[in-house]
């Protein structure tokens, strides 16, 4: 039976596993005698502020008479003054209810005393909000222009409509910022900050590029030489196929054996490198921004790539260079280049630009941002979740999970569909996918359970 077409889908509303995410972080800085609540800031301070762990302390003003104010990071890189309130529940039943809006008196309190430099709060506050207010105190009346910032974090829903609007209003006077950050970001937004950030530059042969803009996005079709190329996917130091250029591919280098691989291989190795670019489809790569200096044969800076269609291609042709009797002395390649940081049109890109019938519905799926999340779980207790084909654990001390069974488990456990699970398992990431991964239903307890129960 022919596979049906994938549907992709996006979650508005915190589930299970975007509760889990967070929690994981708030556990690690959970020691003896700290609070969850002290547990949480630390957590924000380093998930989000990317604060190191022995400088956390300098911005914690969390305790008695700290005004409703739990962080305070002052930004000087960046000229930005963020003030931060946090709030953790320690259940997912809760987590479905707002940000409390009795702490919005207390922000507004304090930010009216802050900006109106009213002296009498030095005396309220507790010591560390006290030195703070100070240094905040110090910077406006230095004359450098900084942003203030007020932050809601929570593992909850985000403000109720009315207690927001009463925040932008006081500070539209202010011109203070006001981001809230519940559960469902701060989910989303450790996974994106696990993504490796990097550049790579890419050569193109002479007056082979041109730009594209659709629908408010830009693009390019370049063709850059294979000899020129193979340093665009090699790590610097080291020379190895760089791993963070398929962070979006659908799967890992699957071999040289395997047929299609063999395919490109002997093309560049017997003789045809020449006809490469006639015969292969060529890179689509996306990054967050691509830099350039002009028209012509100047380098391409892209910042932060990702080969989202032809993984297998890039893995061959640095697997050929590296061979010194088979050097890349001839052959050209074409690359299509999309900037963008929208990870739901990533995601669109990855899928339309990977039909062939070898693909399989799981490799389509491996960076679903849900799965991501399960990964990102399954790593703090001690399991590597493995997404794509022929990916491998980073050490040999994590226990193997592997997707398309823990999908397999998850239909039957979950859904209550034992024989599906078998006899239609091939639909597991096509038309069975949200019954499998149903995220309001799916923890990575529950995957460890039901994998320790049947490995």
């Amino acid at each position: 039976m022919a596979a049906s077409p994938l549907r992709l889908r996006t979650f508005s509303q915190p589930t299970l596993v975007d509760f889990a995410v967070v929690e994981s972080g708030v556990q690690k800085q959970l020691t003896e005698g700290r609070t969850r609540g002290v547990a949480f800031a630390r957590y924000v301070l380093s998930a989000v502020f990317n604060i190191p762990d022995s400088e956390i302390g300098d911005h914690l003003v969390d305790g008695a008479s700290d005004r409703g104010i739990d962080i305070i990071f002052i930004d000087h890189s960046n000229r930005r003054i963020n003030l931060c309130t946090c709030k953790c529940v320690a259940a997912f039943d809760k987590s479905a209810r707002n940000f409390p809006g009795k702490e919005v008196d207390k922000i507004l309190s304090l930010i009216d005393d802050v900006i109106l430099k009213n002296e009498g709060v030095l005396v309220e506050a507790n010591g560390f909000l006290a030195a703070k207010i100070r240094e905040i105190w110090e910077v406006f009346e230095s004359g450098d222009t900084y942003k203030v910032c007020v932050h809601l974090f929570s593992n909850q829903l985000p403000l109720a409509d009315a207690e927001r609007q009463r925040l932008l209003d006081r500070f539209a006077r202010y011109g203070i910022d006001v981001r809230e950050h519940g559960l469902y970001e701060l989910a989303h937004g450790v996974v994106r900050a696990l993504k490796p950030s990097f550049r790579k530059k890419v050569i193109p042969v002479k007056n082979s590029t041109y730009e594209v803009t659709e629908n408010g996005h830009r693009g390019w079709h370049t063709r850059a030489h294979l000899a020129d190329f193979v340093s665009f996917l090699a790590v610097a130091t080291t020379g190895e196929f760089d791993e963070r250029l398929l962070t979006h591919n659908v799967r890992y280098f699957l071999g040289l054996d395997n047929s299609v691989n063999k395919e490109i291989r002997d093309t560049l190795t017997k003789g045809n490198a020449d006809d490469f670019w006639l015969l292969n489809n060529g890179l689509t790569i996306v990054c967050d921004k691509m830099f350039c200096v002009g028209p012509g044969n100047h380098s391409m800076t892209l910042e932060n790539p990702r080969i989202v269609n032809g993984g297998q291609t890039a893995s061959v042709i640095h697997d050929v260079d590296n061979n010194p009797l088979l050097p890349l002395t001839g052959g050209s390649i074409a690359i299509k280049i999309i900037e963008t940081s929208d990870e739901q049109l990533i995601e669109r890109i990855a899928v339309a630009s990977n039909t062939q019938s070898r693909i399989f519905g799981r490799d389509l799926r491996a960076f679903d941002v849900l799965q991501e999340k399960i990964a990102h779980c399954l790593s703090s207790l001690g399991y590597f979740y493995r997404r794509k084909r022929g990916e491998r654990p980073p050490n040999e001390s994590l226990v193997l999970i592997d997707m398309a069974r823990v999908g397999q488990l998850m239909l039957a456990f979950v859904a209550g569909e034992p024989v599906k699970s078998k006899t239609d398992s091939q639909e597991i990431f096509g038309d069975l996918y949200a019954a499998s991964f149903d995220p309001s239903a799916v923890t990575p307890e529950l995957v460890v359970a039901a994998h320790e129960c049947h490995s």
